[in-house]
C-alpha cells in the first residue's frame, strides 16, 4: 500500500449559497494531462499547438476578442462557451463587456470592477513586447482541459528581468477550475486568485490580494503548483477515481504488470477503508479492498489493486475500475466514481530507442556540470537510448571541433543556449535539467519503425547501411533518414570548461545534415540505405570555431579506431525522432582478411574462449559495444593450445564485436553476451 499525500494549504472564501469548495495546493499540473516541460515565451521555446488571443505591449488593461471554449462548460451550474480574457490577469464569461478591463492595481474579491462570472489572476501585466495570451486543449474527450495562459507576463509596474507565468484551467466533464502557479523569476508579484459570480459572491486564494508566487523560474512543471475550485456543495462521504496508474502502451516482455488506482478524497469525512472493482475487458469484475487507510478531505491516496496482470498476447486491453464502497458506505456521489483506460500491448519490435542530442561547447562553463549529468544518464540507460553531441561555437570563441553541419541542427531546432538538450527531438531543455523521469516518458512511447544499421570502416572511409522497416503505415509524407558519424572519446578539443574528454562528438552527418529523404513510410515496405563518407587530408586542430575544420580537405578525427554511427528517423514536420539505433561495427577498422579465429560459447555468459585456426603465441583482444567503444581490452603473451579464456561476467547483455589483433593482422567476430 502507498500514498501520494499533498499538504493542505488554505483558501478563503466569501458567498452566499455556495456553489464551489476549494481544494488546497498541489504540486505539478493538475491531473498531470498537460505533461510539457516547456514553459517559455511564445515564439521563445514555448511548444507547439498554442494559440496566441492576445499580443503584449498592452499599456493600458486590454479585454482580448472572444473565445470558443472547445467543449461544453459550466461555471456556476450554467453552461458557458465562450469567453474574454484580459491583459489586467481576469478571465470572464460575460463577454458583453466593452470598454476598459479591469486596473492592474488589484484588490479582495470581490470588486465591483471585476465582471460577473470571471477568474482571476488580477495584477500581472502585459506590457512587456513578449508578452501574450496564449491557449491550448490537452488530453482526449471527455476529459479535456483547455489551458488560458498568461506567458511570459509580469508584475503591474515592473517588466524588465522579470518575468512570472500563471495559467487558467478549464476541465471537461468534471467542471472544475484550476490556477497554476507556473514559474516566476526577478521580482515578486503581489496578485488576487479566485472565481468572482458576482458583486457579493467570490472565493479567492488565501494571501490575496497579495498572493506571492511560490514557483520558481524552472520551466518545468514539477515545481508548479495548483488551486482547485470544485463545483457544487462538499459531501459527507464522496471519493473522486482520478486515475488508472498504468502505462498506455506496455511491451509484453515486460509482463507481468502492476496496476493501481488513485482517489481523491472530496468528501468531508476521512477515508478510512476503500472496496476498488476492476474488470479488464468486460470479464468478472476482481474486487480490491483497501483497509487502514488515512485520507484527508482534499487529499490524494495511490494503492494498489492488481499485482500481476499478465495479459497473454498483444492486443488492446479495456480497463475499468469503480468505487464500490467508502467507509463501507456507499459513495454519496456516484458521478465520479468510475474510470476506464485503454491500453495497448506491443511486441519487443516496437520497443524505442531514444537520441539524446546536446548542443555543448568547451568554452562554456557549465558544460562539465551539463555534460556529466547527460552521460550518468547515457550510462544509466545502456540498450535503450543513443547519444550524440554537438560542438558549438559559443560562448567566446567557441569549441575547436563547431562545424557548419552542428550549426544547421542548432537553427533546426531553434536551440534556445548552448548546454541545451533534446530526447527524440522533443523535450527542449537545459542539459542539467534532464532526468530520469523526462527519458522514461520518451522510452515509454511506441516505436513503430524498426530500424537497424551496421558500418564499418576502411582506412578514412566509413562504410554505413541502414535498413528501415515501417511497422506501420504512417500518415506524412517528410520524413528523412539521419546517419552521423561520432568520435566516442575526444581530448584535443579541451579548453576552458575544465573538461579534459568529450564523449560522442559529432564528426560529420552523411551525407550532410539535411540527410536522406525518404518521402513516405508505409507498412511492411523496407528499404535499405548504403551511405559512405571518405574523411579528406590530414587532421588539423583549428584554433577555435571561427577556423572550424573545411571537410572537402582535412578532419578533425583524432583516433579512426574509435569512431562510431548513429541513426535515426525525423520527421521534418513536426521534427520528433521517431527511432534511432547505433550501428553496429561489423568487421572493425581494417577489413584485412576473414577472421582467423571462432568464438564459443556464443551467445556467451561468463566466459567465451577464442580458439585460433593458426599457432598464435601473442594477441590484442579488444571487445567493442554496438557504438564502437572498447569495453575490454587483453594482451595476451603466453598463448598456449590456440585458445584464450576471456571473462565477460561484467559486460551487459547485448551485441558486441570483438577484435583481434596478430601481429598487425586485425580480424574481427560478433560476440552475444546473454
Amino acid at each position: 500500500m502507498k500514498y501520494l499525500l499533498i499538504i493542505p494549504t488554505f483558501l478563503i472564501a466569501i458567498f452566499c449559497n455556495a456553489q464551489y469548495y476549494t481544494s488546497p495546493a498541489a504540486n505539478g499540473n493538475p491531473s498531470n494531462i498537460n505533461q510539457e516541460d516547456f514553459e517559455y515565451p511564445l515564439g521563445g521555446g514555448l511548444p507547439s499547438g498554442w494559440t496566441s488571443i492576445l499580443s503584449g505591449g498592452k499599456t493600458n488593461p486590454t479585454w482580448s476578442p472572444a473565445q470558443i471554449i472547445p467543449f461544453v462548460f459550466q461555471f456556476n451550474d450554467t453552461a458557458v462557451s465562450s469567453f474574454k480574457a484580459s491583459s489586467s490577469g481576469v478571465v470572464t464569461f460575460t463577454t458583453s463587456v466593452t470598454g476598459s478591463a479591469p486596473s492592474h492595481t488589484n484588490t479582495a474579491l470581490p470588486n465591483n470592477s471585476i465582471p460577473d462570472n470571471s477568474i482571476c489572476v488580477w495584477g500581472v501585466s502585459g506590457k512587456g513586447s513578449n508578452d501574450a495570451i496564449v491557449t491550448k486543449t490537452f488530453g482526449t474527450a471527455p476529459n479535456r482541459q483547455f489551458w488560458i495562459s498568461y506567458n511570459n507576463y509580469s508584475e503591474q509596474t515592473i517588466f524588465v528581468n522579470h518575468y512570472t507565468y500563471f495559467s487558467i484551467v478549464l476541465e471537461e466533464n468534471s467542471n472544475r477550475i484550476y490556477i497554476v502557479d507556473q514559474r516566476n523569476f526577478g521580482a515578486t508579484p503581489s496578485l488576487t486568485l479566485g472565481v468572482q459570480i458576482n458583486s457579493i459572491e467570490s472565493y479567492q486564494i488565501a494571501g490575496s490580494p497579495n498572493y506571492n508566487p511560490l514557483a520558481n523560474n524552472s520551466p518545468a512543471r514539477s515545481d508548479n503548483k495548483y488551486y482547485t475550485f470544485n463545483p457544487g456543495n462538499q459531501m459527507t462521504n464522496d471519493a473522486f477515481l482520478k486515475a488508472i496508474e498504468i502505462n498506455d502502451a506496455l511491451f509484453l516482455s515486460t509482463a507481468p504488470y502492476s496496476i493501481d488506482v488513485t482517489i481523491e478524497n472530496t468528501g468531508i469525512d476521512t477515508i478510512c477503508s476503500a472496496e476498488i472493482a476492476m474488470s479488464i475487458d468486460g470479464s468478472a469484475p476482481i474486487i480490491s479492498v483497501a483497509s487502514n487507510l488515512n485520507i484527508s478531505t482534499t487529499e490524494t491516496g495511490t494503492f494498489n489493486i492488481a499485482n500481476s496482470w499478465n495479459p497473454s498476447a498483444k492486443g488492446s486491453y479495456e480497463i475499468k475500475t469503480w468505487i464500490k464502497t467508502i467507509n463501507n458506505l456507499a459513495d454519496q456521489n456516484s458521478l465520479n466514481d468510475t474510470i476506464d483506460k485503454s491500453v495497448t500491448v506491443y511486441g519487443n519490435e516496437n520497443k524505442r530507442f531514444s537520441l539524446i542530442e546536446s548542443f555543448t561547447s568547451s568554452t562554456s562553463p557549465t558544460s562539465q556540470t551539463s555534460n556529466s549529468n547527460i552521460e550518468t544518464l547515457v550510462s544509466n540507460n545502456l540498450g535503450n537510448v543513443t547519444s550524440l553531441k554537438y560542438q558549438m561555437n559559443s560562448p567566446g570563441t567557441g569549441d575547436p571541433y563547431f562545424t557548419s553541419e552542428s550549426l544547421s541542427r542548432d537553427q533546426y531546432y531553434s536551440v534556445q543556449a548552448v548546454n541545451s538538450v533534446l530526447v527524440d527531438g522533443k523535450m527542449q531543455m537545459y542539459s542539467q535539467q534532464l532526468n530520469q523521469d523526462s527519458i522514461n516518458k520518451r522510452l515509454e512511447k511506441v516505436a513503430f519503425i524498426k530500424l537497424d544499421a551496421t558500418f564499418w570502416i576502411s582506412g578514412k572511409i566509413a562504410y554505413i547501411t541502414a535498413d528501415v522497416n515501417p511497422l506501420e503505415t504512417f500518415n506524412g509524407q517528410n520524413y528523412v533518414l539521419h546517419a552521423a558519424i561520432f568520435e566516442n572519446i575526444t581530448s584535443q578539443n579541451a579548453k576552458s570548461s575544465g573538461e579534459v574528454e568529450f564523449f560522442n562528438v559529432m564528426k560529420k552527418m552523411v551525407p550532410n545534415a539535411n540527410g536522406t529523404f525518404l518521402g513516405g513510410l508505409n507498412k511492411a515496405n523496407s528499404v535499405t540505405h548504403n551511405l559512405n563518407y571518405q574523411f579528406k587530408g590530414n587532421y588539423r586542430l583549428p584554433t577555435n570555431a571561427n577556423n572550424q575544420v573545411d571537410h572537402s580537405s582535412e578532419h578533425s578525427v583524432e583516433q579512426f579506431s574509435d569512431l562510431g554511427v548513429v541513426v535515426w528517423i525525423q520527421d521534418n514536420d513536426t521534427e520528433e525522432i521517431l527511432q534511432s539505433a547505433y550501428a553496429v561495427n561489423t568487421i572493425g577498422i581494417n577489413e584485412n582478411e576473414l577472421s582467423s579465429f571462432r568464438l564459443f560459447p556464443n551467445p556467451a555468459k561468463e566466459q567465451v574462449t577464442l580458439g585460433f585456426f593458426e599457432n598464435i603465441k601473442t594477441a590484442e583482444i579488444a571487445i567493442y559495444s554496438i557504438d564502437g567503444r572498447e569495453v575490454l581490452k587483453v594482451i595476451e603473451n603466453k598463448i598456449s593450445n590456440n585458445s584464450v579464456e576471456i571473462n565477460t561476467s561484467e559486460l551487459t547483455p547485448g551485441l558486441y564485436v570483438i577484435q583481434v589483433n596478430t601481429s598487425g593482422i586485425i580480424s574481427t567476430n560478433k560476440l552475444i553476451i546473454e
